[in-house]
């Protein structure tokens, strides 16, 4: 989806330069194309041979995997003996393709094999024991698997005590604890499994195993692969696997064949119902027309229409199946609506759901057969795992899908003592609980991601893998991109960064208009562009704008001629000029100035542009001063106050907090709403903005204050503002103006400017983030009509470790000087204007991830303080050095500097306790 987005640095893959040397050298490809292909792990001649080539006779020799043997030796011994063989199949697109892809090689080796799909509401996933007896009473002497059974080693069990039948298991989902005791067992995830490639989906392992067949059936005689590859091509795709090694060869052959003519009766069949061309065939074709219509019948309710149409050899049932897969289809797309509005309810009255992270939904009546597909899309859509759960009467059955790093089978084996059974993958998996462990398992996997997950804290920096000028990007350098097709997991389309390049026209184009296309000029080169979906995000107005693009470099067919075209998925605009450069605020004229501008509202709004703009700007090159708590710079002001030598950077200076009024807060008279350790606090924030009510959020540092005041803008729709004491006073005195005035309704402070708005009616306090000590928060529940005022505290145990860290940086104990001393004694010598950067580099290396160079500076003034550390020149250079070896023990607590640091951590830690542990103030709302 192509977006907009106001200017920010992108990051650029780096490639060996050896490697990329060696591979145009050999390959005779470009620079370029070889970055690409070292950008996907191609680090070999042979391996971008066998990537760009992709031939059927690069694939494995199936007898690599563990198990094959004995898995033809029985299988072939059955065939042979006439004995009666089941495929045992999944009811998804993988297993689907998988059980038509074997019972179609069986037949074709003159087998008497039939299939079996569980029904998923009935039966559910994997082997179960009620088939076995079912087996037997049919005359059913072997069983092979596909996409499943790895986890049945207790219904395996069953029928051996039984007498049969036998069973092969082909798998590709993760090994469970104990391996079946069946015939063979096919599964390249089997830790004593050699196979060179792991990936398989599981329609790739059913491959292998009729690849082994027909060898050893009849070796030598010629198979005609052709269905078998775009049955493993499309099963492939459906499961979402990595599309890289023996993956890559089976899709990109299945969709040479599937592009000049698909030999199954059944896929031409579902293509003529989906409206496909045999001539279009991509990967995005088969994942949103082929597979939703597979997949259709085993969520609603039995997959053997799926797997009839794929067997199907005449072309008028087929189409008549086709037919019914198409119906079923959009009778299972109004029930997943249906679901996902329930979840999307379900948030909406749950904060913790809603900013989770990982959401774990679950409802009773919701179709077990579509909870997997709506779980995938709110995925796509939300960008963390979901797990959706169908709950009936005391049990509940559920289906997740998860993102990129993060391991969806691990997580739920790391909750497994909440669930009666689970399987699956690091993308999709599936499990069942008792709906009394519902809350525990939800809280548990929340508990587990929130080290992997750390989405909501990190900001996304787009990443290209080439910077190309416009004249670079040349129709042979999209044709050479066409080589890494096929796309999809493992294997994302290209994204090349070009920089400064002008719009000369851009016009939306589409049914709806949402399309933009583009007319892009640089120096002597011009190229046409699309954006999809990109002019709903005003994209018309870059129109004659220097601008940067990530896009893709495509070919563009249109009436016999060919020509290169950029897909463009993001429009990066130039900062805008900034306001406070245009208008200048000074101070007792912010009225008029700020007015001048088409009127007082208009006037705000353009300020606020230039404002967000700028603080880009604050972030990236001030970071240190702006996520330093407000309280620190008053704890500076203190050690200098205490002893003259701090070694202090040069970026924190000397603003100390305004002192509170003296006197005791009484809160009796305000109204307090308790929101201590609410979940999702960004959620609610935005519910109390939206309400029109002129709204002040005490934050504790700088970043903070524009991070809440952005979000808000989007979430809420509000005339937000921040305000930190970083910013310039004209721009400040201009905030303070619009807040007054009304036009900025919420603005986001830190709690050390509160004195500065003691003349503005607040109509609602928010102590959003946990004051650090009893000063922090006389400042935030004091001034004027504060018995008109709600109070809304929000804080809770979550600010408790931040503030640890903090405190940590500020008052540094033994132990840190301790290895501070150490390190001084092991290099002597420093100089002056390096030694703090050098000394916190060794120590964040040493464990201390929190030390700062403040951190160092203060340890350091407490060491010279004790007089074990001095300062001289030698060669005109200033070098901080240790003074000889003090004869008798020195006492810490002859440090005030110390003393006074730990006194005030001790102070704040205590005080953060008692207010965090208080139950109720007086006129509590609850």
């Amino acid at each position: 989806m192509a977006f907009m987005t106001e200017k920010r640095s992108w990051r650029k893959k780096t490639v060996d330069p050896l490697l990329q040397r060696i591979l145009p050298r050999e390959l005779n490809i470009s620079p370029t194309l070889a970055s690409l292909l070292l950008n996907r792990g191609v680090n070999t001649v042979e391996d971008a041979r066998d990537f760009l080539e992709g031939s059927l006779e690069r694939l494995h020799n199936p007898y690599l995997m563990k198990d094959m043997e004995p898995a033809v030796n029985r299988i072939l011994n059955a065939v042979k003996k006439g004995e009666k063989i089941l495929v045992y199949g999944d009811y998804d697109a993988d297993g689907i393709t998988g059980t038509a892809l074997l019972t179609k090689a069986l037949r074709q080796l003159g087998a008497e094999a039939g299939y079996y799909i569980p029904e998923r509401l009935n039966e559910g996933y994997g082997l179960n024991r009620q088939f076995v007896g079912w087996a037997r009473d049919e005359g059913v002497s072997l069983v092979v698997t596909v996409d499943c059974g790895i986890g049945g080693a207790g219904v395996v069990s069953m029928a051996n005590e039984l007498g049969g039948p036998d069973f092969v298991i082909t798998d590709h989902h993760h090994m469970a604890a104990k391996l079946p005791e069946a015939a063979a067992v096919l599964n390249p995830k089997r830790s004593d499994c050699a196979y060179p490639f792991k990936d398989l989906a599981g329609v790739g392992v059913a491959f292998k195993l009729v690849q082994a067949l027909f060898f050893q059936y009849n070796p030598g005689t010629k198979v005609d692969w052709q269905e078998y590859v775009e049955l493993a091509c499309i099963g492939t795709v459906a499961d979402v696997v990595s599309l890289t090694g023996e993956n890559r060869i089976l899709v990109k052959s299945g969709l040479g064949f599937l592009n000049g003519g698909p030999a199954n009766a059944g896929i031409k069949a579902i293509m003529a119902v989906g409206g496909l061309r045999k001539d279009k065939f991509e990967t995005k074709e088969i994942s949103f027309i082929i597979v939703p219509r597979l997949n259709a019948p085993g969520r609603m309710g039995s997959a053997r229409q799926a797997v009839e149409l794929l067997l199907a050899g005449d072309p008028a049932k087929a189409a008549e199946l086709a037919a019914e897969l198409d119906k079923c289809n959009r009778t299972r797309q109004e029930v997943e609506a249906g679901v996902q509005e329930g979840v999307h309810k379900l948030m909406k009255e749950d904060r913790f759901l809603a900013e989770s992270e990982v959401l774990v939904a679950a409802d009773q009546g919701w179709h077990q057969g579509v909870i997997g597909i709506v779980a995938s899309r709110l995925t796509d859509l939300l960008g963390r795992p979901v797990l959706l759960i169908s709950l009936e009467e005391d049990m509940g059955k559920g289906s997740g899908r998860s993102v990129p790093g993060f391991d969806l089978y691990e997580a739920l084996a790391n909750c497994s003592e909440y669930l009666v059974e689970f399987g699956g993958h690091s993308g999709a998996a599936g499990f069942s609980l008792g709906v009394n462990q519902l809350d525990n398992f939800r809280r548990a996997i929340n508990e587990y991601a929130k080290d992997l997950l750390s989405h909501e804290h990190t900001p996304s920096i787009p990443e290209v893998e080439e910077v190309l000028t416009l004249a670079e990007i040349t129709e042979q350098l999209a044709s050479e991109i066409t080589l890494l097709a096929p796309f999809g997991q493992g294997n994302p389309q290209p994204v090349i960064g070009c920089p400064e390049v002008t719009v000369l026209r851009s016009r939306g184009v589409g049914k709806d208009g949402s399309h933009l296309k583009l007319t892009l000029q640089q120096e002597g080169a011009i190229r046409d562009g699309i954006g999809f979906r990109l002019a709903g995000a005003n994209g018309g107005s870059v129109q004659g704008k220097v601008v940067d693009l990530i896009c893709t470099p495509v070919l563009n067919h249109w009436n016999g001629i060919t020509s290169v075209e950029l897909d463009v998925k993001e429009i990066i605009t130039p900062h805008a000029e900034k306001l406070g450069e245009m208008i200048c605020f000074e101070t007792g004229e912010s009225q008029t100035a700020a007015c001048e501008i088409s009127g007082p509202a208009n006037g705000c709004g353009l300020f606020l542009d230039a404002l967000f703009d700028s603080a880009s700007e604050h972030l990236a090159d001030d970071w240190n001063k702006m996520a330093l708590p407000d309280f620190a710079l008053n704890w500076f002001q203190e050690y200098k106050r205490l002893y003259n030598r701090v070694f202090l950077p040069g970026w924190c200076e000397d603003c100390a907090q305004p002192s509170p009024e003296s006197g005791v807060v009484n809160l009796e008279k305000a109204p307090l709403v308790d929101l201590r350790n609410t979940t999702g606090r960004p959620s609610t924030l935005s519910g109390l903005a939206g309400g029109g009510k002129r709204t002040l959020v005490l934050v504790d540092c700088a970043y903070r204050t524009i991070e809440l005041a952005s979000y808000l803008r989007k979430s809420s729709r509000c005339s937000a503002a921040f305000l930190h004491r970083w910013i310039s006073p004209a721009e400040r005195e201009a905030i303070l103006y619009f807040f007054a005035g009304g036009s900025v309704k919420t603005l986001v402070a830190t709690a050390g400017l509160y004195p500065s708005l003691e003349s503005n009616e607040i109509d609602q306090l928010v102590v959003y983030d946990l004051p650090c000590g009893e000063q922090e928060w006389n400042l935030a529940v004091k001034g004027p009509q504060r018995d008109k005022r709600s109070i809304f505290l929000m804080f809770g145990e979550g600010d408790r470790n931040k503030f640890r860290d903090y405190l940590s940086s500020l008052a540094p104990d033994r132990d840190f000087l301790a290895r501070l001393y150490t390190l001084m004694r092991q290099f002597n010598n420093f100089a002056t204007e390096r030694v703090l950067t050098e000394l916190t580099m060794a120590l964040q290396k040493a464990g201390l991830k929190w030390a700062r160079e403040y951190t160092t500076g203060i340890g350091l003034a407490v060491l010279h303080e004790l007089g074990l550390l001095v300062e001289r020149e030698i060669d005109e250079e200033s070098i901080v050095a240790l003074s000889p070896a003090p004869k008798g023990k020195l006492k810490l607590d002859d440090s005030r500097i110390f003393c006074w640091g730990q006194a005030s951590r001790d102070r704040a830690v205590t005080w953060q306790q008692d207010i965090l542990n208080l139950s109720a103030w007086p006129n509590v709302e609850l």
